[in-house]
C-alpha cells in the first residue's frame, strides 16, 4: 500500500468529551482545517455524546463524528470496531492524549497487532497535548506512576509521537517510542486588526484559567516590582476561594488600583483584550505549547514568557519573545522592557506576527503531519 493511500483518511480519537474542551479543540480544528485544505478525509472518534463533539468541533469541517456512549464495555467494543475499519481503510489513527481509555484501547490493539506480525495497514500516531510526564503532579499521579510501565510498553507500539515544543519532547518520558516530531499547534484563530499604542487600552493582560499552576502570584509580584505603575487585565475565572486569596495578595502588594479582574470570556471576547493589550504574559509553573502566547505573538503584542513553559525556546527561535527565569524581579523587569519601547518594535512585531501565522497555520502543520505520518517506520505486522 503506498504512502499516499495510508495518508488518504485521518481518524482523530479523543478521549472525554465535554463541552467546552479549550485550547485541546482549538488545536485539533486547526489540524482538522488544514487536512480538509490538503484534501484528506476527517472522522473524529470521542468519548462523550455527539452533541459534545458537534459542539466543539462544529466549524473543524469533519466529515464524520462518532461519538463513543454507553458503558465502559461498549466505549471498548466501539473503539475497537473503530480500529478495524481504520485497518481496512488504511488511515492513519491520530490519538490525541494520553490518560484516557482511549488512547489504551488503541494502543494496546495497535501493539498487540505488532507482535503478531503479519501485514499492517494502520498507522497511529499520538499528540499528546501535554508533556508525558511533566504533568504527572496534577492529577492521579501516584495511579499514573503504577501505569508507567504499561504506557512505556504502549508509546513503543505506535509508529510515532507528534509533540508540540521542544520543551514537551525533551522533558517527556519513558522515551520507548519509534519516532517523534516537533510540529507547532495550529491557530485557528485570525489576526485582528493592527492596533496602534495610542488605541492599546491595557499594558499587561492575563488570558487563562485562575489556577495554581498559571502562578497569578509571581505576575503580580512582578507587576510590583516594576519601577513605574502599570495596569494588567485578569481574563478567566476559577475557584471562588482561590480567586479571593490572589484578590488579598493584590491588595497587599498595594495593587488594587492596578489590577482589573475582566472574569471569564469567551474566545473571541478574549482573543479581543489581546488585541488591545501591549504585552501578554505567560508565569506558568508548567504549560506545554500555550495558545494564549501564540495568539499574543499573531496579534502584535509583546509576549513575557517564564522559562518554564515548554515552547519557550520555539516561539523565541521565532519571535521577539522575552524568556526570563520565574522571579519576579525578572519578570518586572521584562514588563518594564517591553512597555518603554513598544511604539519602537511595531515593524518588528508584524514581522513575528506574520512568520508565526504562516508557522502555525493550520495547513503547515497538516502539512506537517502528513510528512511525518508517510516517513515512519511501521513493521510487517496485522492489524486484523
Amino acid at each position: 500500500m503506498t504512502d499516499a493511500l495510508v495518508q488518504d483518511k485521518f481518524i482523530w480519537v479523543l478521549g472525554r468529551v465535554h463541552d467546552q474542551l479549550g485550547g485541546p479543540a482549538r488545536t485539533i480544528t486547526g489540524y482538522i482545517r488544514g487536512l480538509k485544505q490538503h484534501g484528506r478525509e476527517v472522522a473524529l472518534y470521542g468519548i462523550g455524546e455527539h452533541q459534545s463533539l458537534v459542539a466543539n468541533f462544529s466549524e473543524a469541517g469533519v466529515d464524520t463524528f462518532g461519538a463513543l456512549t454507553g458503558s465502559r464495555l461498549q466505549q471498548f467494543i466501539g473503539l475497537n470496531t473503530m480500529y478495524s475499519q481504520a485497518a481496512t481503510r488504511g488511515a492513519t489513527v491520530v490519538v490525541v492524549g494520553v490518560w484516557h481509555l482511549s488512547f489504551f484501547v488503541i494502543a494496546m490493539r495497535h501493539g498487540l497487532a505488532r507482535l503478531r506480525r503479519n501485514k499492517q495497514t494502520v498507522r497511529v500516531l499520538l499528540v499528546p497535548t501535554m508533556s508525558l510526564s511533566a504533568y504527572d503532579w496534577a492529577k492521579h499521579r501516584f495511579v499514573k506512576l503504577g501505569l508507567r510501565p504499561l504506557v512505556a510498553w504502549l508509546l513503543q507500539g505506535l509508529d510515532g509521537v507528534v509533540f508540540a515544543s521542544t520543551g514537551e519532547l525533551a522533558l517527556s518520558s519513558p522515551r520507548s517510542w519509534r519516532g517523534s516530531e516537533v510540529v507547532m499547534h495550529p491557530t485557528t484563530a485570525n489576526i485582528g486588526e493592527r492596533i496602534e499604542r495610542s488605541e492599546a487600552r491595557y499594558d499587561v493582560a492575563f488570558v487563562g484559567r485562575i489556577d495554581p499552576q498559571k502562578d497569578l502570584p509571581l505576575l503580580f509580584r512582578g507587576l510590583a516590582a516594576c519601577a513605574r505603575r502599570h495596569t494588567l487585565v485578569v481574563v478567566g475565572d476559577g475557584r471562588v476561594d482561590y480567586v479571593s486569596e490572589l484578590q488579598n495578595l493584590v491588595r497587599e502588594l498595594g495593587l488594587e488600583d492596578q489590577v482589573s479582574w475582566l472574569g471569564w470570556k469567551s474566545h473571541s471576547d478574549a482573543l479581543a483584550v489581546v488585541r488591545e493589550s501591549k504585552v501578554v504574559a505567560v508565569t506558568s509553573v508548567v504549560e506545554n505549547f500555550c495558545h494564549v502566547a501564540l495568539e499574543a505573538i499573531a496579534n502584535e503584542a509583546e509576549l513575557v514568557l517564564v522559562d518554564r513553559v515548554m515552547s519557550s525556546a520555539d516561539f523565541k527561535k521565532h519571535a521577539g519573545v522575552k524568556v526570563v527565569p520565574p522571579t519576579a524581579e525578572d519578570v518586572g523587569s521584562a514588563i518594564t522592557f517591553c512597555l518603554q519601547d513598544w511604539s519602537d518594535r511595531v515593524s518588528q512585531r508584524r514581522v513575528d506576527a506574520e512568520q508565526i501565522s504562516a508557522i502555525c497555520s493550520p495547513q503547515n502543520a497538516a502539512q506537517r503531519l502528513i510528512d511525518f505520518a508517510s516517513t515512519v517506520r511501521t513493521n510487517s505486522v496485522s492489524c486484523r
